[in-house]
C-alpha cells in the first residue's frame, strides 16, 4: 500500500490520516483466499513504524528514513527492533 507519490523521498506520510488498520483490512480483503504479505510504502520511519505494524503491516518500506540516515546500518536494525517489539 503506497501512501505517498513513488520515487519521491522525504514526503511527510499520511499514517495519522490513514485508518491504518482498515487499510491493512482491506488489503487483505481484496485477495481474500490468497496469503500475502501487507506492506506500507511511504512515509515509514522510526517515528511511525511502531504504530504501522501494530495495524498489521507485514512489511514496511524505508527509503529515506535508511538512505538519508547518518549511519543508515543503524537505522536498518533500529526499524528492525522497532518491528519486532511490535509482533513482526
Amino acid at each position: 500500500v503506497a501512501k505517498v507519490v513513488g520515487g519521491v523521498g522525504l514526503q511527510e506520510g499520511l499514517v495519522g490520516e490513514f485508518k491504518l488498520h482498515g487499510i491493512v483490512l482491506l488489503a487483505r480483503q481484496a485477495v481474500a483466499g490468497v496469503e500475502v504479505l501487507v506492506g506500507i510504502d511511504g512515509g515509514v520511519n522510526l517515528k511511525n513504524a511502531g504504530e504501522i505494524a501494530r495495524a498489521g503491516a507485514d512489511v514496511l518500506v524505508a527509503g529515506s528514513a535508511v538512505f538519508r540516515a547518518a549511519d543508515p546500518a543503524e537505522a536498518i536494525r533500529a526499524l528492525t527492533a522497532c518491528g519486532e517489539e511490535n509482533g513482526k
